[in-house]
This record gives structure tokens, C-alpha cells and sequence, in this order.
């Protein structure tokens, strides 16, 4: 997925690593959800751990145990890295905007 703020009303097909999401985010969105995602981003590396992520589900209304967080970064962890990217957060925002 590449994604460019240039076009307003660009929008981007989000997919997770086992299924397609059927939700598409506007340019508008996609920015206030890098400003959300680099205020978690407590150590600027441009990706969420899992130190970062609890705080992350709890702002989204989730009380997460340590298996929670877990199983969430292996569903969306799609470059098995450890951690979300940006891309990889979107995908988990838009399974978050359809609940």
C-alpha cells in the first residue's frame, strides 16, 4: 500500500496479513492517525512495540492482558518484524472504525 497526502481524496485499501479489510481511510483520516500513532511511538524508531501497543488498545477503550497484546501484533504484524508500522497500524485502525 503506498500512501500520498497530495490527493485529498485519496483513499487507501487497508489489508491485514490473513484477509482483506473492507474499509478504505481519505487522505484526512490517514493523517490524524500518523498524529495519533506518533504520539505512542514513544521512541520515535517509526514503529509500535509492544510496550507501545498496550497504551494504544487501552486508548481505543480495550483492557489488554500481555496475551492480548500478543495475539493482536501477530495478527497485524504482517512483515513479522515485531512491531507495527504505520501500515500495519491502519490495517488494525480500520478493523477498530468497523466494530
Amino acid at each position: 500500500n503506498k500512501l500520498k497526502a497530495e490527493d485529498p481524496d485519496k483513499v487507501v485499501d487497508i489489508e491485514s496479513q490473513d484477509e482483506t479489510i473492507g474499509y478504505e481511510f481519505t487522505t484526512a483520516q490517514i493523517r490524524e492517525f500518523r498524529k495519533v500513532f506518533s504520539a505512542f511511538d514513544k521512541d520515535g524508531n517509526n514503529s509500535i512495540g509492544t510496550e507501545e501497543l498496550g497504551p494504544v488498545l487501552r486508548a481505543l477503550g480495550y483492557s489488554p492482558s500481555e496475551s492480548d497484546i500478543q495475539k493482536v501484533l501477530s495478527r497485524f504484524d504482517s512483515d513479522l518484524s515485531g512491531d507495527l508500522s504505520f501500515e500495519e497500524y491502519l490495517a488494525l485502525m480500520a478493523v477498530w472504525v468497523e466494530e
